[in-house]
């Protein structure tokens, strides 16, 4: 029989899995193959790196282009274009997009080189930037900018290789807030095109992140509110409260390694999928891990949660490989895909 994949893990250092559509939750390839589920974010400088955990995939996130050699274990290149919304010099939003690499003969001539390959059109373009600031530091664009981005790079890339496997962007986390954000995307999408979205894959990161302040409608500088939804629906920080932890609408740094949110944000995305008709797509973990640092104990930099625990390095290492296990393992007849 076949197994229902929930999810594709592909590593990022952070990790992050891409499965093919037969696949199944099985013990890591032992026979010299790279281990296709898995991969790492990297750049030219760590390809040995790709090559010594034998991982499947490797992701460059800045620029597209890839310098010199290629990994020796034969690894698969999942290969980004980040997109971005133009604003005026006084952080006012205009219409247009902006991409990483223009869409001329110089990327067409390098899609057709790279036949087959996953390209992934932006990254957490959700997030806007920090609360009183102008610019952000990820893609920074409204649903519906982004459905006309999407729409017009996923058909240069098709048009140059029709083999290409086209991913949507992951957002910041799977929150109520951000998939009102995806459904504003799907939404717009239909309205501008009279159809429903191309995805050949789709896409996520998973992190526990608060949202919005205490106050429950304060924007905040973590994970901030998904550009164009509506405040209310944000995770809430528990301003240092212990006791507001077991509440579902808030996010504490203690929670950062939870693995049943973690559980939770993968179903809750793949229900997403299924109730717009894309279960059986592959849905690739493009990105994930502990963000809050740990430079030793009564350090600066190191961060506390709101028990008073640091994220040490046992904390973090306990925190993958249970993720690693639940990745490896979850199966859903209802929502993976055969």
């Amino acid at each position: 029989t076949r197994t229902h994949l929930i999810i594709l893990p592909i590593l990022i250092l952070l990790l992050v899995t891409v499965l093919s559509a037969q696949s199944s939750a099985q013990t890591p390839n032992t026979a010299g193959f790279p281990l296709c589920r898995y991969g790492i974010a990297a750049s030219e400088y760590e390809r040995d790196v790709i090559a010594q955990v034998n991982a499947g995939w490797y992701l460059k996130f800045n620029y597209p282009i890839w310098y010199g050699p290629l990994p020796g274990n034969g690894a698969e290149r999942a290969i980004m274009i980040k997109t971005f919304q133009k604003k005026t010099a006084q952080g006012d939003y205009l219409p247009g997009y902006t991409t990483s690499m223009p869409l001329d003969k110089k990327l067409a001539a390098f899609i057709r080189s790279n036949s087959g390959a996953i390209w992934i059109i932006g990254n957490e373009v959700d997030r806007g930037p920090q609360p009183g600031e102008i610019e952000g530091g990820q893609g920074d664009m409204y649903p519906e900018i982004y459905a006309v981005a999407y729409h017009e790079v996923s058909a240069f890339i098709k048009a140059n290789d029709p083999t290409a496997r086209v991913a949507i962007s992951a957002l910041v986390e799977v929150t109520p807030g951000r998939l009102q954000y995806l459904d504003r995307v799907w939404n717009a999408y239909i309205d501008k095109y009279g159809r429903s979205m191309k995805v050949d894959i789709w896409n996520m990161h998973l992190y526990a992140l608060p949202e919005v302040q205490a106050d429950g409608i304060t924007p905040n500088s973590t994970a901030n509110i998904a550009l164009g939804t509506d405040p209310t629906l944000g995770k809430r920080d528990s301003a240092g409260f212990p006791d507001r932890c077991p509440d579902h609408d808030v996010y504490c740094k203690a929670e950062h390694d939870d693995m049943d949110i973690f559980a939770e944000q993968v179903i809750m995305m793949r229900q997403w999928m299924k109730d717009h008709g894309q279960q059986q797509k592959p849905l690739m973990l493009s990105e994930f891990s502990i963000l809050y640092s740990y430079a030793g104990s009564d350090r600066p930099l190191s961060v506390r949660d709101e028990y008073g625990s640091y994220f040490t390095p046992e904390r973090v290492s306990a925190f993958m490989r249970n993720a690693f296990d639940y990745l490896n393992q979850a199966h859903d007849e209802e929502l993976g895909y055969a």
